[in-house]
């Protein structure tokens, strides 16, 4: 072989390997001219497989709202957007098709591969949107009502002037790291539920993260105690047993959060482990007051 012949067969073997991509390259793009409608429907396909998930997204947003939830803000943010794509795409078909019926004479193969292109940039858009939207939950319940954080009214909180003292102990108490109760005594109807219903609204987003209240009442049912602080602490408590509730609510409250517990009412002995509160040595998430209407002391976990 001559030399002569030996460079033509380089370059030979270089334009093939170069010729074949380009060639692959230019029917990519006579595809894109000649499919423009089918990429068109697939576009169509896809939108509506978007628009009916947003549909289920919106119900199952407005039976959240119906039980008094809130919405996730990805979930609100989502459907925003679903919302503004969707128009604009539709709006940009709906043009382009326009366009399309003033073509009288020869195909437009340049529009043709601008729209093929087009759809086929939007139906990866839509598929994302798609993909992004697969929310297993839409909203979570809200915090428990203020109004019913505090059943009774402070509304007369003014007529416990005289007891400032009183009122000033109790806060001093519960800024005390070494105090984990805290006993209200005292005989029945002078206010002590109300003075410590204020002192709660007071230090709830200040000195504690939470601030929940329970009436214990005479019968002193440990169920009907820990279903109170399940609600207000929007819990729900799936234990079939007092033992089991007592380990979710201990588990709650012992969260790293400051919590205040308010048990108004008690008659009798009771040990707030049974009902699950955290009162134990070392463990400083979790304060408990207690309203008692007399001047003895109500158990030793009471002491």
């Amino acid at each position: 072989m001559s030399a002569l012949q030996g460079v033509f067969s380089i370059v030979g073997a270089i334009a093939g390997r170069i010729v074949e991509p380009v060639i692959q390259l230019v029917v990519l793009h006579v595809g894109f001219v000649f499919q423009y409608k089918k990429k068109q429907k697939k576009l169509e396909v896809e939108i509506k497989n978007l628009e009916e998930q947003r549909k289920q997204i919106e119900e199952k947003v407005d039976e959240a709202i119906t039980r008094g939830e809130e919405v996730d803000e990805p979930v609100s943010n989502w459907l925003a957007e679903v919302e503004e794509r969707v128009q604009k795409i539709k709006y940009d078909n709906t043009i382009n098709a326009n366009m399309q019926c003033f073509k009288f004479s020869c195909p437009d193969y340049i529009s043709r591969y601008q729209m093929s292109k087009e759809a086929e940039n939007k139906m990866k858009e839509v598929k994302n949107l798609t993909q992004s939207g697969n929310f297993s939950i839409v909203a979570h319940p809200k915090p428990f009502a203020q109004e019913l954080q505090f059943p009774s009214s402070s509304a007369n909180y003014a007529n416990f002037e005289s007891r400032e003292l009183v009122f000033h102990n109790i806060m001093v108490a519960l800024q005390d790291s070494n105090v984990k109760m805290i006993g209200v005594y005292g005989t029945g109807g002078v206010g002590k539920t109300t003075m410590v219903e204020e002192i709660g609204k007071q230090v709830k987003n200040g000195l504690f993260d939470e601030v929940v209240v329970a009436v214990v009442s005479q019968d002193a049912n440990v169920s009907n105690i820990q279903g109170q602080l399940a609600d207000r602490l929007n819990l729900e408590l799936k234990g079939e047993t007092e033992v089991g509730k007592a380990n979710q609510l201990w588990n709650r409250l012992n969260n790293g959060k400051k919590n205040l517990i308010i048990l108004d009412d008690m008659w009798q002995e009771l040990n707030l482990k049974t009902i699950g509160i955290p009162i134990t040595d070392g463990n400083n998430c979790c304060k408990v007051v207690i309203t008692v209407s007399n001047s003895r002391c109500v158990g030793k976990d009471a002491c």
